[in-house]
């Protein structure tokens, strides 16, 4: 269990747009205190760390699908709250991709 929770405000269900919460696409992800859940896998959290109003996770990545044999990896993400509750910043730290903005799904 990681030493520093995570926020109410980043918990939860998160997509690209409203419309995409109502069906399964490859960009939902669900934040718990314990997981990362991904269309693709999920990760367990580790660590969890304060930075610049970002939180930094240290976490083991489990890639489910499209794979042979489940390896476990290390993996790094960063979550920033909105000023507001219904969206957040996600950044997959490893694919260098920029943060993507995330709508929330459910009610907060």
């Amino acid at each position: 269990m990681p030493e520093t929770r995570l926020p109410d405000s980043v918990l939860g269900t998160f997509d690209q747009t409203k419309e995409a919460c109502s069906s399964d696409t490859f960009t939902k992800l669900t934040v718990t205190q314990e997981k990362l859940q991904f269309y693709y896998g999920y990760a367990d959290i580790k660590a969890v760390s304060l930075r610049n109003k970002r939180y930094g996770i240290d976490a083991t990545f489990f890639q489910l699908e499209g794979v042979i044999e489940v390896r476990p990896e290390a993996a790094t993400y960063r979550i920033e709250p909105s000023d507001r509750d219904d969206s957040i910043r996600f950044e997959n730290i490893p694919t260098g991709q920029p943060p993507s903005l995330l709508i929330r799904c459910d009610e907060s």
